[in-house]
């Protein structure tokens, strides 16, 4: 009985932490690219392709030093975005798990912007429809931020679009990952299913 109520306490503190303010490693993050338009690049002005199209993909990467722009050896190659001449530039990324309208913000862009920069954030379940978010505005340059957005109601979601509108002189930036808050019942299960696992090897 001691065990159970351990296994439901530990269950029910997974599913509180999956919050606007709980750590990178608690939310679920973009599996794969579906596409994309323009000149996508990463900061060491490098055209990304399908081979490099992981520079979006999975938990954020860049290790921003906090020196302007000096990144850490590597970090070239973990970010994706745009730089000039202005194009008509978008990425669009796909999860593997849909995500839901949960209380406060769900959706987590992570990058960083030129002073001029500006960019549509947008939301699908179909990859076809897609809903306005917000937007993304100038930030600190060579800074991480992060960046949320409520999905106002959508539900199911699988796609996430970031899309150029700002194309005056320092209007680049940068996008590290792209991630969502998982629904509670699902951390609930996942630690649900280790602890079980645990328990039966003893």
């Amino acid at each position: 009985m001691r065990k159970l109520s351990t296994v439901l306490a530990i269950a029910l503190l997974a599913s509180c932490v999956a919050t606007a303010n709980a750590d990178y490693e608690d939310y679920i993050w973009a599996d794969s690219v579906e596409g994309w338009v323009g000149n996508i690049k990463n900061f060491g002005n490098e055209l990304m392709t399908w081979e490099t199209s992981w520079w979006l993909t999975g938990l954020p990467d860049c290790d921003m030093d906090g020196n302007g722009y000096a990144f850490d050896p590597g970090d070239n190659d973990y970010i994706a975005g745009w730089k000039m001449p202005p194009a008509n530039d978008s990425f669009t990324v796909k999860f593997d798990t849909l995500i839901q309208d949960l209380a406060g913000d769900d959706v987590l862009v992570v990058g960083f912007t030129g002073p001029a920069y500006e960019s549509s954030v947008q939301a699908s379940s179909d990859g076809v429809n897609f809903t306005e978010l917000g937007t993304i505005g100038s930030g600190q340059p060579g800074y991480l931020h992060d960046f949320w957005f409520d999905l106002g109601g959508l539900a199911d979601v699988q796609y996430v679009r970031v899309e150029r509108v700002g194309t005056a002189p320092n209007s680049g930036g940068f996008v590290d990952a792209i991630g969502a808050v998982p629904e509670p019942t699902s951390a609930l299960l996942l630690v649900l299913g280790g602890l079980l696992a645990v328990n039966r090897r003893r």
